[in-house]
């Protein structure tokens, strides 16, 4: 399981508002083996819409952002064809940024076959980005959206609900580390967790080596 999902499942058991999720391994899309998911999809009929979030198991020495997390109707054909844009993105669009993490910042090299994913329900909302940098927070609002309206990126030391500093702080002293946190504020002003990925991997100076079939 990659450090993506524990850290949820963690967050998740320590009380905070993490939306329900199940990690697929990449076992089970080479085996066909898909009756937990089916579940999970069963479980969550009100959702017509799932977010498809990358899973692999050495992601964390890789930066936020430097693997997709995709949008899709809530069927395992649906989940099984958003897997393969984000394998197929990771070999083409996005192969020069893992080629300058691996020769710049010790990144492994991976093998993307073993690319699992996270499935969770879609949540229309504002998609923040929050770290903390020496002694102050930064907020990165990606998006926005609902069926009329979707925002600029921007970047502020103020967030416009003073409830997601808090959190942080929560999120990082519950952790005992500094991450990097992905939260959706739904339009009913509800604060969903939806990653909280480590900053200590990525600045490791010691190179991995892993097999790559990329």
């Amino acid at each position: 399981m990659p450090e993506k999902a524990r850290l949820l499942d963690r967050l998740k058991q320590g009380s905070f508002n993490v939306p329900e999720f199940i990690y697929v391994p990449a076992r089970d899309f080479e085996t066909e083996n898909f009756e937990a998911l089916e579940r999970f999809l069963r479980d969550h009929q009100e959702s017509y819409k799932v977010i498809v979030r990358s899973g692999h198991p050495y992601e964390q020495y890789y930066k936020g952002g430097t693997f997709d997390s995709l949008e899709t109707y809530a069927d395992v054909g649906g989940i099984v064809y958003e897997r393969k844009r984000i394998i197929k993105s990771a070999r083409t669009s996005r192969r020069l940024s893992l080629f300058r993490q691996q020769r710049f910042k010790a990144a492994p090299e991976i093998d993307l076959d073993e690319m699992g994913v996270i499935v969770m329900p879609f949540i229309y909302g504002t998609n923040v980005m929050v770290k903390q940098l020496g002694d102050h927070w930064e907020f990165g609002y990606c998006r926005y959206r609902n069926s009329n309206v979707e925002s600029d990126p921007y970047i502020t030391s103020t967030p416009h609900d003073l409830r997601l500093l808090g959190i942080s702080e929560d999120i990082q002293k519950f952790l005992v580390f500094h991450c990097e946190i992905e939260y959706i504020v739904s339009e009913d002003g509800d604060i969903f967790v939806v990653q909280a990925l480590s900053l200590i991997h990525i600045s490791e100076p010691t190179r991995r080596t892993i097999p790559s079939r990329m």
